[in-house]
């Protein structure tokens, strides 16, 4: 049902109707007031940023004028699936054409792609989800991720550290956003834990002294790992895996029964990022043995400033 309401609209050649420059402009306003706000792949730029002057401003206007936006309903005839895309949208002067760029057999499906976005985007902006074999057995989205937010860190720190207050922690939070950094981190299928979300987790565990050097440089510390920050890591992605009210397992086999299209769209969203986050929780468990030997400590170490500056995240989109 979605791709019948759902209309495409894409970016073309500014369109000249032979009208007076007022004309021109009256009927360019009157079709853009229906048009479909579209997100672009980098999100909303500026969208936190004030503009220094009204010339800049009538600039950007300027810039983003350059083109029309055309509704295309046919586009959403084509499916779409992560990885697949065989077909692609092309603007010509006269004409919008979805041509082949993959040689494709007589009886073969058509794939248009929406980016390969991960199933929680394509349920909320498409309606849909994508059910491939993954490499690890079952099925789901291979571009599936995980969200953590900072404040799952921030709790699981005060927990575990009483020397540190929350006002002291949102402190430092409030310094690495000013800084250009994130507060929500991203896991991907690969299982990494983001380089950005190690450093913030050390500037959290740094010791006052340690937290105004790395302020008064706008050095946050490097995103190295040891044995207590491993322990860390494991709490906060088990904290997120908790929040969701079923277990991996339990969705797996209501997925199995008879339940509603929406139900189980969710059902898929939920079990891609549990099963990033158990992954995650794997992974982690591994690197904890091995850093248990001999020479292991589990002494709280924040470390001092490095080059890790945050830089703001560019989600996939």
């Amino acid at each position: 049902m979605g791709s019948r309401i759902l209309s495409r609209s894409f970016n073309v050649e500014k369109w000249d109707s032979g009208e007076d420059e007022e004309g021109a402009a009256s009927a360019v306003t009157n079709t853009r007031s229906h048009e479909m706000d579209v997100d672009s792949p980098d999100g909303p730029e500026g969208a936190h940023e004030d503009n220094d002057s009204e010339a800049e401003e009538e600039e950007e206007e300027d810039e983003e004028d350059s083109s029309d936006t055309a509704m295309v309903p046919m586009a959403d005839m084509l499916n779409a699936r992560y990885g697949s895309e065989n077909a692609k949208l092309f603007d010509d002067e006269s004409e919008l054409r979805m041509v082949s760029t993959k040689p494709i057999k007589a009886g073969e499906q058509i794939w248009n792609t929406y980016g390969d976005l991960p199933n929680a985007e394509l349920l909320r902006r498409y309606g849909h989800v994508d059910l491939l074999p993954l490499p690890n057995g079952g099925v789901g989205n291979p571009g599936d991720v995980a969200e953590i937010r900072a404040d799952i860190a921030v709790s699981v720190i005060l927990q575990k550290d009483a020397s540190l207050s929350e006002d002291s922690l949102r402190e430092r939070i409030d310094w690495w956003l000013e800084e250009g950094g994130d507060d929500v981190f991203v896991v991907e299928a690969d299982l990494e834990i983001p380089q950005l979300f190690i450093s913030l987790l050390r500037l959290l565990l740094l010791d006052q002294g340690e937290w105004e050097s790395a302020k008064s440089k706008s050095k946050p510390p490097k995103p190295k790992i040891d044995g207590y920050l491993l322990g860390i890591i494991y709490e906060v992605l088990e904290t997120r895996l908790k929040a969701y009210p079923t277990t991996l397992q339990e969705d797996e086999s209501k997925l199995t029964e008879q339940i509603s299209r929406n139900e189980k769209h969710a059902l898929v969203v939920r079990m891609g990022e549990k099963r990033i986050l158990d992954g995650s929780l794997a992974i982690i468990r591994d690197l904890q043995a091995k850093h248990n030997g001999p020479k292991a400590t589990n002494k709280r170490k924040g470390g001092g400033g490095g080059d890790s500056k945050p830089q703001k995240r560019s989600r996939k989109q």
